[in-house]
């Protein structure tokens, strides 16, 4: 579960600070694999966690809002074999109408990721990125979006940590207000200083929306 709260102030017009506190519970059925261990021996994941952050939110223009804010988080895993994950978390989320037809995303931010790899509870999650939607016509709409990441692996043996990136462009045409038709190509690409784990994708997605 997740439970969030958050107060704020509107200092000046357009223009909010608050502070969100962000607390969590995580359970999971199944244990978590350990490097050596027989299957079904591993350690239990769950964990609880929370985030304290402050920040402002704001209309900076009548064509770019958004919000921007800084604190700390810290996920403390129940088995001792995993290292619990703190530290300095932030995050943005930037809106600018560039035109009638395009709208430009600006995000970033740092969260705490549970691992699905050996040995490691969470991992320190960092990703920023930019996207573009346009509105070629009234029934066809493109999108872009690059963003780039970091993730350490909190206390793995090898000191696992990876960077990468992830491309993506699509369309969306809606035959009618309900019916939607969903095309996408995603690239990814990941470097890890652990052999054998570097990866390079490509993906493509054909969806069907229905939309009340």
């Amino acid at each position: 579960w997740v439970f969030t709260g958050q107060g704020g102030y509107e200092f000046s017009p357009g223009y909010s600070g608050f502070v969100r506190g962000v607390f969590n519970d995580r359970s999971f059925e199944n244990r978590s694999v350990t490097t050596g261990a027989a299957p079904g021996v591993g350690l239990q994941q769950d964990s609880q966690g929370y985030e304290i952050t402050a920040g402002i939110s704001s209309e900076i223009t009548n064509l770019i809002s958004g919000e921007a804010y800084i604190g700390y988080l810290d996920q403390d895993y129940q088995a001792g074999g995993f290292d619990d994950v703190s530290g300095v978390s932030f995050g943005l989320d930037l809106v600018w109408e560039a035109t009638q037809m395009t709208t430009v995303r600006l995000t970033a931010s740092r969260d705490v990721a549970d691992a699905t790899v050996p040995g490691t509870g969470g991992i320190f999650y960092s990703v920023g990125g930019f996207g573009v939607d346009h509105e070629l016509m009234p029934s066809v709409f493109l999108k872009g979006d690059f963003s780039y990441y970091n993730a350490n692996y909190e206390g793995s043996s090898d000191d696992r940590e990876d960077d990468g990136y992830r491309a993506s462009v699509g369309a969306d045409y809606r035959f009618s207000r309900i019916l939607h038709l969903d095309l996408l190509y995603t690239f990814d690409e990941r470097d890890s200083n652990v052999d054998g784990q570097d990866y390079t994708g490509h993906q493509v997605t054909f969806g069907v929306r229905l939309q009340h």
